[in-house]
């Protein structure tokens, strides 16, 4: 920091420093476009030096140039790059044309080398940062979502942190525990982008950590989808790479100095909330066909009041007058008044609050000759739609950059990031999350208001907090209220560059940089829980000390041999990678509520574990070009990885990538085919192992009898591990018709992860649960598409139209050896997501519903081993009508989508715009365990609906109540496994006979629970993701003479409307966590919201 300080003050006292015998050009910059007239921030250089400077808001500008120099560069983006000749001229003004092909545009590569798209053999794929600023987006890869081919994004909920995912072509890893998110660059640093992995029955969603990268900051973002785009990155680069280039005073596009204020706030609502009966009240069924409902009662000491069950099965909401939780009480006669039993139909959703996310960014940016220097400081409040809930983020980002001779370039940059959040409701099945009971456990006669109201008093009857049910869950208040979840994380980003140019075509540049983070978590429970598992309270402390230390030095040379041009790069780097992790338990206080160690009522447990990687590699490129319609790249890497064994902890990674142009190489000039390209790339990248997987480690465990102790690994360590490698195929074509009115690029890839660090079962026996092996092989391939259009364009008025498409079909091609299956992780209630060779990853196992045909899968090609059977056709139930359950678990879906996409629509009219961006997805199935415990407790709408005889489902089957399963058959499974048809009394049938016996409603929803299929839905969604309407005053007098240089006003929202899902009650978009093991689990997620509000763009 003190460093970048100097080079500022450097930079306010060299403003009129000029370099011995050097000669002043000035000029002005128009476009050939009639009625444009000047053009601001045209970047002018002098190729083979720094020296440099940029047009302002007038297109003047004024450059000091060594006396040598014979040549000036102007280039801006839409515009034709031209190369001025000197000639002695003290003056050159210059008239640049539009590229309407875009045939100068540049994109970021690997090591954030420039380069033009048209010489890439590879998809790259970029996002601006005006794309990024339109909505703002509190966590920067939700800018991502819908606007990139092979690109999936994946949210998991509504919370403050909520996480979210990312997969660029599909998923790489075997192993749930392993890696599957790109590896993210700011500026050059490598950055950690953790995530927490919430389970299925309970856990914390605190996010992504790139998700502290303020959006305001970015001026570009380049994805790096396939290996040979990645392969310079070596082994942390096997998922892919995000390269983000932040904003520095060159980012103004002028010289000077200048003020940007931005303010944004936005206002949050749950998008879609289940859809709950409002017909009967909490409580059971004793004897459904006779219409009899009732409670029971609480026998244990807390002498609560009709909260002995927390089912929707009880009596119709009547008006009756019965006692309630919040009827009035005497403590006289110890008795509580009766009080109407009737229906709160909005007590679920009035629990939840408008959330509101104010956002504040001052920039101030510098630009003068060879110096230039950006602070920004960003401050952002999110007050969370439940109760309690809030987050904040503050930052402070400061870069500069100063050409101290017209040779050497120092720069650096530093962003401090603080994200504290005082409370932030738990996920998953866990009574530490209140949508376990509001959408499942929860009673219709419940009067929300009476719990917000009261939530700080003591019940005078249970002695506990005042509560709707004190035998199973919290008064969702007073949860989060009491139990709360903090989280503290200090972050700082930063490095330092040099760059020196030795001649005007070779060139020397080095950076080190580091992301170090000190992040800190209490997890509280207060005495009076009764949902979570602690009535005497409990604290879980977390303290995270990571740190990542990136140096690298290059040559860089360029030199042209007659139609042959040829540049590259060599240099090596360095990588660290450190973390110290530390953890406390305390399961009983002795003051109530006060969490400190000195407090505890019993021993603290506590664990703690230390990491230290180091990754040396060297690199190198070359990029050769003839006649500026073909190039061939070529690359490599050799990394040196101290997670792995001597032997075979040196791995090289190569590449190389062909473009060749074919409207230039034939000379095709033409309206119609304005631009040919073919590409094809070849590449291999990889991964590394975890610390210490090579050896067993100790770690603290808790005490035994009085004495420290210490636990061996479970794992038995690998003998000759060897570094996992991705070999990666791709094939492409671009191609621009219509001066660029319509444009296509279209990939095809296959790619394939081999011996993968993995940890498989072994049998106890051994003493050791898993060993670390080398194995599996996993297979991506696809296509992506990305298409432009502009339909309309007039002097006023453009529309333009951005169509993504992309389609990966995973394989597990092997496991190790004979293994059957690889079970990956737990969804939940029986469900659990597989790996099968010969099948895509994810196979969501459960149990089914039996149906009329019955495939048996085998394990083995004789036969012999029989794996599970595979069932068709219509439903088989029993002769009283309720489903049949398999006999053992079998595949009743799969996570992985089969294609997703998204179509942008740009509308431009004078200073006036309008954007919105619809996405879709297909496939991709979901187990939901709200539709599940909410079918099964009856509290969801349909658990009292209408049948097909018009009678509620809830009346007695007598007078026409119950539910029919409409196009099932009766039958009975075999010994075989095959299915014998059988009548309405159990016979034996030869043909299908359908089903016609009603079964109560109640005995209907309990099925769901124990038929994982029934709560399998597909995840496809069609969704209005973005929409944005703005206006730019920038041209009117006023703010002009008061010296406002741009003045923006929009109206922007966020996840507006699902068009179209298939899943009910749900966005299916949620999931407890962005963590691998939480991809095809819905389990009590908060709701995903709808955002709305506007922006303030004000820059002096």
């Amino acid at each position: 920091m003190k460093k970048l300080f100097l080079l500022i003050v450097l930079f306010v006292f060299l403003g009129g420093y000029t370099f011995a015998q050097t000669n002043v050009i000035t000029g002005t910059v128009t476009s050939s476009v009639e009625g444009e007239g000047a053009v601001p921030g045209v970047s002018v250089s002098v190729p083979g030096t720094t020296v440099g400077t940029i047009t302002g808001v007038d297109g003047k500008f004024s450059l000091t140039t060594p006396q040598n120099a014979t040549v000036l560069v102007f280039t801006y983006i839409g515009m034709k790059k031209q190369e001025v000749s000197i000639g002695g001229r003290t003056v050159i003004d210059v008239v640049m044309e539009p590229d309407l092909l875009g045939l100068d545009e540049v994109v970021v590569t690997a090591l954030g080398i420039s380069r033009e798209k048209k010489a890439l053999g590879y998809s790259v794929q970029d996002l601006g940062g005006e794309s990024i600023e339109k909505t703002k987006v509190s966590n920067i890869v939700n800018a991502f979502q819908g606007k990139l081919s092979g690109v999936q994004i994946t949210n998991s909920d509504g919370g403050v942190a909520s996480g979210v995912r990312i997969l660029i072509r599909g998923v790489n890893s075997l192993s749930a525990s392993g890696n599957n998110q790109p590896l993210f660059i700011v500026d050059g640093v490598p950055i950690n982008n953790y995530t927490s992995d919430a389970g299925a029955y309970g856990g914390m969603d605190y996010g992504n950590a790139s998700s502290d990268i303020n959006p305001s900051d970015v001026e570009n973002i380049s994805v790096l989808k396939g290996a040979s785009a990645a392969a310079l990155y070596g082994s942390r680069a096997v998922n892919g790479v995000v390269l983000i280039t932040t904003k520095s005073g060159k980012s103004m596009g002028r010289q000077g100095l200048g003020v940007t204020i931005e303010e944004n706030i936005m206002f949050e609502n749950p998008l879609v909330i289940p859809k709950l009966q409002n017909l009967y009240g909490q409580g059971s069924a004793d004897d459904w066909d006779a219409g009899l409902y009732s409670f029971e009662y609480v026998d244990g000491a807390y002498g609560g009041v009709n909260d002995g069950v927390d089912e929707s099965w009880g009596p119709r909401l009547d008006g009756r007058l019965i006692p309630q939780f919040d009827s009035p009480y005497d403590p006289e006669t110890g008795i509580r008044t009766p009080t109407p039993w009737i229906a709160h139909p909005d007590n679920v959703k009035s629990f939840f609050e408008t959330g509101v996310k104010q956002t504040t960014n001052i920039a101030v940016a510098g630009a003068k000759d060879g110096a230039n220097f950006r602070l920004s400081l960003n401050n952002q409040k999110i007050k969370g739609i439940l109760p309690n809930t809030d987050l904040t983020k503050n930052s402070v980002t400061l870069n500069g950059e100063l050409a101290v001779t017209d040779k050497i370039t120092v720069g650096g940059s530093a962003n401090y990031i603080s994200n504290k959040s005082d409370n932030i409701a738990e996920n998953g099945y866990n009574g530490g999350n209140p949508m376990q009971s509001l959408t499942q456990w929860f009673g219709r006669q419940v009067d929300m208001q009476a719990l917000k109201d009261r939530y700080k008093e003591i019940d005078p009857v249970t002695g506990l907090p005042f509560n709707w049910n004190h035998s199973y869950h919290n008064n969702p208040y007073w949860n989060l209220y009491n139990n709360t979840n903090s989280r503290n994380r200090d972050r700082v980003i930063g490095n330092m560059n040099l760059g020196w140019k030795f001649t005007d075509w070779l060139s020397f540049k080095a950076m080190a940089g580091t992301d170090f983070s000190i992040e800190d978590i209490s997890e509280r429970v207060a005495q009076g829980d009764v949902g979570i598992g602690y009535p005497k309270g409990n604290l879980n402390s977390y303290s995270n000390r990571r740190q990542e230390i990136n140096a690298n030095a290059r040559l860089e040379f360029m030199k042209r041999f007659g139609d042959i041009t040829l540049d590259g790069t060599f240099g090596g780097e360095y990588n660290r990678y450190n973390s110290l992790y530390r953890q406390t338990n305390i399961a009983e206080f002795i003051i109530p509520d006060l969490f400190a160690v000195s407090n505890a009522a019993v021993a603290a447990t506590t664990n703690m574990s230390e990491y230290h990687t180091e990754l040396q590699s060297v690199f190198g490129t070359a990029n050769i070009g003839y006649k500026n319609f073909l190039f061939l790249d070529l690359t490599g890497r050799n990394d040196w990885s101290s997670t792995l064994p001597i032997e075979n902890n040196s791995y090289f990674y190569p590449s190389a990538s062909l473009s060749f142009i074919i409207t230039d190489a034939l000379g095709i000039q033409s309206d119609i085919l304005s631009f040919l390209k073919l590409r094809a790339s070849y590449a291999e990248v990889g991964g590394t192992a975890n610390a210490y997987a090579l050896q067993g480690v100790y770690s603290a465990s808790d005490p035994f009898d009085g004495y420290p102790s210490l636990a061996y690994t479970n794992t038995i360590p690998p003998l000759g591990l060897k570094p996992q490698r991705k070999k990666s195929k791709e094939v492409g074509f671009e191609v621009k018709l219509l001066q660029n009115r319509i444009s296509l690029d279209a990939a095809i890839y296959r790619e394939n992860t081999v011996n993968q660090i993995m940890n498989i079962d072994v049998s106890r026996t051994t003493g050791f649960s898993t060993k670390t092996i080398n194995a599996g092989n996993m297979q991506n391939q696809g296509v992506e598409l990305q298409a432009m259009f502009t339909p309309l364009q007039t002097r006023d008025f453009s529309w333009d139209i951005a169509v993504n498409w992309s389609k990966n079909q995973n394989k597990v091609v092997e496991l190790y050896g004979d293994m059957k299956y690889l079970d990956l992780y737990n969804l939940g209630w029986n469900a659990r997501a597989y790996a099968f060779p010969g099948k895509e990853y994810g196979t969501i196992f459960g149990y089914a519903i039996v149906r009329e045909n019955a495939k048996p899968v085998y394990y083995d090609a004789d036969q012999k081993q029989l794996a599970y059977y595979e069932y068709s056709g219509r439903p088989v139930v029993t002769t009283t009508g309720r489903y049949r359950r398999s006999g053992a678990r079998t595949p009743i879906g799969n996570i992985m989508p089969d294609w997703f996409g998204g179509v942008n629509n740009s509308l431009t009219y004078k200073n006036a715009n309008l954007s919105f961006l619809v996405d879709f997805k297909k496939g991709g199935d979901i187990f939901s365990v709200t539709h599940m415990f909410g079918m099964y407790t009856g509290i969801l709408e349909e658990t009292a609906a209408i049948n097909a005889k018009g009678k509620n489902v809830r009346d007695a089957l007598a007078d026409g109540g119950g539910e029919l399963i409409e196009g099932a058959v009766y039958g009975r499974v075999k010994t075989d496994g095959t299915i014998q048809y059988t009548d309405a009394t159990g016979a034996d049938s030869a043909t299908p006979v359908e089903n016609s016996t009603y079964v109560a409603a109640n005995l209907y929803g309990y099925d769901f629970y124990g038929k994982n299929e029934l709560s399998v839905f597909d995840g496809s969604f069609v969704k209005l993701r973005e929409v944005s309407a703005g206006y730019s005053f920038n041209k009117i007098g006023f703010l002009n003479n008061a010296g406002i240089k741009e003045l923006n006003f929009s109206l922007v929202g966020r996840n507006l409307w699902i068009i179209h899902k298939n899943i009910p009650d749900l966005d299916p978009e949620v999931s407890q966590s962005a963590g691998n093991t939480s991809v095809g689990a819905e389990t009590n997620a908060i709701p995903s919201t709808r955002s709305y509000g506007f922006n303030i763009k004000l820059s002096f």
